[in-house]
């Protein structure tokens, strides 16, 4: 049984929701709450999944132990990059920790319309 003191809460820092342009880089900050230690990493989720590094290139993650956060950068963000994002510090152990809220991440393909031509008349 877990002792509900013992449990690691993790927070996304900032709004909960985030609309960014196609192309653009993401950045999410998670700050370790209520964590026994420092912990040595910071898991990152999405959709319930571990973010995959490798599979696309253009994401870091960025943990400082003694402030207890973590980064996390996706650069040239894509809309497959969009979806629900969570955070779990290292110390917490599988299945201890809570986080708080989810951030849902939307990058959107803003289309650009050429400009409209004016006729001025006199």
């Amino acid at each position: 049984m877990i002792n509900p003191k013992s449990v690691s809460k993790a927070k996304i820092l900032g709004n909960s929701e985030l609309f960014i342009k196609s192309g653009s880089d993401i950045n999410l900050t998670c700050v370790a709450l209520q964590s026994p230690a420092p912990p040595s990493f910071i898991y990152w989720y999405k959709g319930g999944r571990v973010v995959n590094y490798s599979q696309r290139g253009g994401i870091s993650v960025l943990t400082e132990r003694q402030t207890k956060t973590s980064k996390l950068v996706i650069a040239r963000a894509m809309p497959s990059d969009s979806g629900n994002y969570t955070c779990s510090p290292s110390s917490s152990g599988y299945g201890a920790f809570s986080t708080p809220r989810d951030w849902d991440t939307h990058v959107q393909e803003f289309q650009t319309r050429p400009p409209t031509l004016a006729k001025l008349t006199s």
